[in-house]
């Protein structure tokens, strides 16, 4: 079965705060893919995810900075609960648009968050880590893609996974770290710095990204997660 941007879903498992998840990936994502992009529709809201969440009758709220790419035959995604209206659906892509820093970075002078603090004690955007759950003993490559200010103080970061596998192509899996790896940007996720391996040592070679490589990351993000129209709204293109 195919899911369906804008579509809410019950979790097949019960989370105390989290009654259900919208669909973010376009379709074409959603039909071909693995994985699908998620956000929660939860019951409660942390402070650092109040300008990023978008409120909804009865009061629950879709938060758009808890990104997920939960795995098609999973099991996480169950029964559909509903869809979002257009106007609703909108305010989301704007607000997960402005999380992912998209309008800064297509500008035609870029203009990321710088970092905030101490750097080291959190998960940075454009660097590289070891991130996520171990697959053969080993954790995936990850690059951060979420704000500073808010990887600072929410103990978690938004990464996309890297690839060296060059069988797919185009702006969903655009070209990083000097054409040795491809960022695989429909399967954003989010994750707790316990699942992140901070200290320099672990991390993978070359620890950061370029500019370059972030611009073109954020461009395969709008694609991936339908958030054209929410680029145009904000004044910039993805040309």
């Amino acid at each position: 079965m195919a899911f369906l941007r804008g579509w809410i879903y019950r979790p097949a498992q019960e989370r105390p705060t989290t009654s259900g998840l919208v669909v973010l990936t376009n379709d074409r994502w959603n039909q071909t893919m693995l994985r699908v992009g998620v956000v929660p529709v939860r019951t409660a809201v942390a402070p650092f995810d109040i300008p990023y969440s978008v409120a909804l009758p009865g009061g629950t709220h879709v938060v758009a900075s808890r990104l997920v790419a939960p795995h098609v035959e999973g099991g996480l995604l169950g029964l559909v609960e509903g869809a979002l209206d257009a106007t609703t659906l909108a305010a989301v892509e704007d607000r997960l648009c402005a999380f992912l820093q998209i309008p800064e970075l297509l500008r035609p002078a870029p203009r990321p968050a710088p970092p905030l603090g101490d750097a080291t004690r959190y998960a940075a955007w454009s660097e590289v880590y070891r991130a996520g759950p171990e697959v053969d003993g080993e954790r995936k490559r990850r690059i951060v893609v979420s704000p500073n200010l808010w990887n600072a103080v929410s103990g978690m970061a938004t990464f996309v996974r890297t690839t060296t596998s060059f069988a797919r192509h185009g702006d969903e899996f655009p070209q990083v770290q000097g054409g040795a790896a491809r960022a695989c940007c429909g399967d954003a996720t989010t994750f707790e710095l316990r699942a992140v391996l901070l200290p320099r040592r672990d991390r993978p070679v070359p620890h950061s990204t370029t500019l370059h490589d972030m611009v073109a990351i954020a461009r395969g993000l709008a694609v991936t997660h339908g958030l054209e129209a929410a680029v145009r709204r904000a004044g910039t293109s993805l040309h």
